[in-house]
């Protein structure tokens, strides 16, 4: 099985839950699994890397709340995969009070 570089993905989300003015860390490296499956389409059909821009909201508990694709990578089942991905990494949990933040950010998938 491939793995994957989702490095980026990591970097955004933290930047994504920081607007609140606490500096969140995700609790471990995202271990993609959802994406794995596409690297052999991603290889084929866009040329070793897949972008996307998803729209991703993390609560004041650490959690992905929301997840959107924005912008596609071309390959619906590799958006999906993507968002499925995102939805079960976990961040630094905020204040009690502090309202999910969102943001745009951009995904690089390059299988290994």
């Amino acid at each position: 099985m491939h793995t994957t570089k989702l490095a980026v993905l990591a970097i955004a989300l933290v930047s994504a839950a920081g607007c609140a003015g606490t500096s969140p860390r995700t609790a471990a490296q995202p271990t993609p699994r959802a994406a794995d499956r596409f690297a052999h389409r991603v290889a084929a059909e866009l040329g070793g890397h897949a972008r996307a821009d998803l729209r991703l909201c993390v609560g004041g508990d650490g959690a992905v709340t929301d997840a959107s694709v924005v912008r596609t990578s071309g390959i619906a089942a590799l958006d999906q995969a993507l968002l499925a991905d995102a939805r079960t990494l976990r961040f630094q949990p905020r204040p009690a009070r502090a309202a999910d933040t969102c943001r745009r950010v951009g995904i690089v998938y390059r299988p290994r």
